[in-house]
């Protein structure tokens, strides 16, 4: 026996992976739930230029405050200044990033009808 039959036999030592599971709802409503996904994916994707701006503006205000409690460093940059994004504004403004990749991985679930399971 060759090591690649070995490797593809049907029982799998793979501790975290256990089969494929089907999906047990209609065709027309995986369908549907697919396309939904896809559009909320989309929706989540065009919202990228709205959180690059609201960041902009954030950072813009961020250092507007560091100006006034510093008056000698007038002409300092955001980067200069040492400032950052605080992680809960970063994960609020990036979280539009991560949703995609959830609906579109689910869209592609519905679509194929099977889920890998690792339970």
């Amino acid at each position: 026996m060759t090591f690649y039959q070995q490797a593809t036999q049907s029982n799998n030592s793979n501790p975290f992976y256990s089969g494929e599971r089907t999906l047990k709802i209609d065709s027309t409503v995986a369908i549907l739930l697919a396309v939904a996904f896809i559009i909320f994916a989309i929706i989540c994707i065009a919202m990228h230029n709205y959180t690059r701006r609201k960041i902009r503006e954030y950072k813009n205000k961020q250092l507007e405050e560091y100006k006034i409690k510093n008056p000698n460093r007038k002409n300092a940059t955001y980067e200069n200044a040492r400032l950052y994004l605080p992680a809960w504004q970063r994960a609020k403004y990036n979280a539009h990033i991560f949703l995609a990749v959830i609906f579109i991985v689910g869209a592609i679930a519905f679509l194929s009808g099977s889920t890998l399971t690792t339970l």
